[in-house]
């Protein structure tokens, strides 16, 4: 029998198939890859580079600098993760691909070379890096007067994919300012996005959804005040003196604690698993002066939502934070120096300020060693675990 997510997904293709088939005379296929390039939605970009011309020229002086600093910052984190390697103290795969499943769970594969994601997940978030990463470049192109020659979808294999088609000869005609502008504003709307969804997610989300947090009690020390009052291991604290626990605390206990003035002598009131206890508070074993409860507890959790279950929040939760991870990173990786992504682009035409006839020498030389570190990155624990 197949469960919905298997149906969906082959629904899914089956729809994409016959699309194919219905449009192949506009599309060009390139062994394993299909290409669908249309004018339609030019315009669009056009009109949205001509509204606020000033506002995106400064969005693209703004990419400028975020490139060479993601660019620095994840070259100097691949060497980084180089020298873990060579140290040992990275055993497994330090990457993995990510690639979609049929399973509802997050999961890796192959040992550890594959991160699979659940198939509906993936294809959302493919989307939301490639559509605003696409859609910058275009604009920047427009702003600095690059006319764009088409727009379109690919599928390699059955992984999907975007373009938007810069007149190349226009472009490396282009002032270098506005080159290095169209080169950095794909990883610039990915890092956007980043820091949108956080923001989102961190001052409208979470306090919108979560109605109250707790945390998790993983030890009660022996005859300490917790202990003698009944308080005992894998409850959920959730309240001091009947004051509720702000949702961004990392620490919520020991914040109220201090906020009250609570000191060693004084009865306070614990709420957990919505049962009340009643503590004398001590003098802490190793400061006579600090209250002490006894308790050793995680870090914070959501017991408590409004408007969804607690799962479906943490699931919300848990996969916006994971789309914002990974948007970083697409980020950092294509702001590598490597051609012939946007980064290895963006590279040359910066050494053109230092020699524009040693640019292409210097930006081939700088793909070639962070093709090198990143094939050793991904497979050099498996060689050397194979050595050894």
């Amino acid at each position: 029998m197949f469960d919905i997510l298997t149906l969906s997904a082959i629904a899914f293709f089956v729809f994409v198939a016959i699309l194919i088939y219905i449009d192949r005379k506009n599309i060009e296929f390139k062994g394993v890859m299909l290409l669908r390039r249309t004018k339609k939605g030019i315009e669009i970009i056009d009109s949205i580079a001509k509204s606020a011309p000033r506002f995106w020229n400064l969005i693209g002086l703004a990419a400028i600098p975020t490139a060479i600093i993601f660019m620095v910052l994840g070259t100097v984190l691949m060497l980084y993760i180089s020298g873990t390697i060579i140290s040992g103290e990275q055993q497994g795969p330090a990457m993995s691909l990510i690639l979609p499943s049929l399973s509802s769970e997050r999961q890796t594969g192959l040992g550890g070379f594959v991160f699979f994601l659940p198939l509906w997940f993936w294809l959302i978030l493919v989307t939301i890096l490639l559509v605003p990463h696409e859609i910058f470049h275009g604009i920047l192109s427009r702003v600095v007067k690059v006319p764009l020659k088409s727009v379109g979808l690919m599928l390699l294999l059955i992984f999907p994919g975007a373009f938007v088609e810069p007149d190349e000869k226009k472009l490396k005609k282009a002032k270098r300012i506005d080159r290095l502008k169209v080169f950095a504003a794909g990883a610039f709307a990915n890092i956007l996005t980043a820091v949108i969804l956080y923001l989102s997610l961190s001052y409208v989300l979470e306090p919108a959804i979560i109605a109250e947090t707790g945390v998790k009690i993983y030890n009660v020390t022996d005859n300490s005040p917790a202990e003698l009052a009944g308080i005992a291991t894998n409850m959920t604290i959730t309240g001091i003196n009947g004051i509720e626990f702000d949702v961004k605390s990392r620490n919520p206990v020991s914040d109220i604690i201090s906020r009250e003035g609570l000191n060693p002598g004084d009865r306070i009131t614990m709420t957990a698993d919505e049962k009340i206890f009643y503590l004398d508070l001590v003098e802490h074993p190793q400061n006579a002066s600090r209250p002490y409860v006894g308790i050793t507890t995680t870090g914070p959790v959501v017991t408590k939502t409004n408007y969804i279950s607690v799962g479906s929040a943490l699931s919300l939760f848990s996969y916006t934070s994971m789309i914002i991870y990974f948007a970083l990173i697409i980020a950092a990786i294509n702001l590598l120096p490597w051609k012939p992504f946007d980064g290895g682009l963006f590279f040359e035409t910066l050494m053109e300020y230092v020699s524009k006839k040693h640019a292409p020498k210097i930006a081939n030389a700088a793909t070639m060693f962070i093709l090198a570190v990143f094939l050793f990155n991904f497979f050099g624990p498996a060689v050397i675990n194979m050595v050894s």
